[in-house]
């Protein structure tokens, strides 16, 4: 043993007989992130030898400082996003953790902010939802400074989870071609969108080549996609195409206004597929379903993972799509 039992030892004497600084003995004693298991060992160890009593007023403050995880989002009131929201905080209160949650609309200088506000807060981890990797970004999380589960796509320096949504396009893109249509329409977010590329990769993989007319028109990064999907089509000259793809639900609910106000009937004149499968769309769409929820878990449990063992290897989970046929498709063959 390394001290008598009538001494009253601190963090201070544990830094300084571990060579830890006190951030990271604190951390160590209260579980909190960033701490590799050796040295986290280690701390404890001689905090154990030292029979060290912690000052309980300074723990509670230091436990409220780490029980809090991150979730950084680029549109809350889209519904996909809110059940994802809803599956994070389910499963972190499940785990003894709250959440707090930041809203980004895509845009990289407000994820920065809301990283840097989440550092101040020192938040236990962060789910982090990003639009593309772009160096800035990948230096945060080369950095390790707090433990971060990327989601809805891949990363070589964190835990991911991600659904297949490129499975997922080409899907829709073998349907619309099995049902005889030549003249398709991608309507949704400019390249600058990760997701709208991805999506389009898809698309292009199944109809390239093939006897089909596909037109894309582009909209800028708008997280209000109901209104960019609806000004989209109101601003066509002439509708031209047999079958839309929407990038996601909400645009396919501007889509089908606009289509309708111009005399277009859904789907005798135009079918109109799209992606989420949210459950707040009136309209029997044909829609691949991302599983958001389950993301919204798995990603939570990722995050559990990464903080009991910082030094694993990471883990890349990549969840399948579904295609779910309703009534905005015609066959016109």
């Amino acid at each position: 043993m390394i001290g008598g039992t009538n001494l009253k030892y601190t963090i201070n004497d544990i830094s300084r007989i571990s060579g830890y600084a006190k951030s990271t003995v604190s951390a160590a004693l209260n579980n909190g992130p960033g701490v590799g298991s050796e040295a986290r060992k280690k701390i404890q160890k001689i905090a154990e030898d030292l029979r060290y009593t912690p000052n309980e007023l300074a723990k509670s403050i230091s436990m409220k400082q780490y029980n809090t995880v991150g979730v950084i989002v680029r549109d809350i009131t889209n519904p996909f996003y809110a059940k994802v929201c809803r599956a994070v905080e389910h499963y972190a209160e499940e785990y003894g953790y709250t959440t707090l949650i930041y809203n980004t609309d895509g845009r990289t200088d407000k994820i920065e902010k809301a990283i840097r506000l989440m550092q101040g807060k020192r938040v236990a981890g962060i789910i982090l939802d990003v639009n593309g990797l772009d160096e800035r970004i990948e230096n945060f999380l080369k950095e390790k400074s707090v433990p971060c589960i990327v989601f809805g796509q891949n990363s070589e320096y964190a835990d991911s989870v991600e659904a297949d949504d490129t499975a997922g396009a080409c899907e829709i893109a073998e349907l619309l071609l099995s049902c005889g249509h030549g003249k398709i329409a991608y309507i949704g977010p400019d390249d600058t969108n990760f997701y709208s590329r991805r999506r389009k990769k898809g698309i292009e993989k199944v109809l390239g080549g093939k006897k089909v007319c596909l037109k894309t028109y582009a909209y800028g990064n708008n997280p209000d996609s109901i209104k960019a999907g609806y000004e989209t089509i109101r601003a066509l000259k002439a509708v031209d195409f047999t079958a839309v793809i929407a990038y996601n639900d909400l645009t396919a609910v501007g889509v089908i206004r606009a289509l309708t106000e111009r005399g277009c009937a859904i789907p005798n004149d135009v079918s109109v597929v799209s992606f989420d499968d949210v459950d707040t769309i009136v309209f029997p769409l044909t829609t691949v379903n991302i599983p958001e929820y389950e993301m919204g878990k798995r990603a939570m449990a990722l995050l559990k993972n990464r903080l009991a063992s910082p030094d694993a290897e990471f883990v890349h989970v990549k969840l399948p799509t579904k295609l779910v046929l309703r009534e905005s498709v015609k066959k016109l063959n």
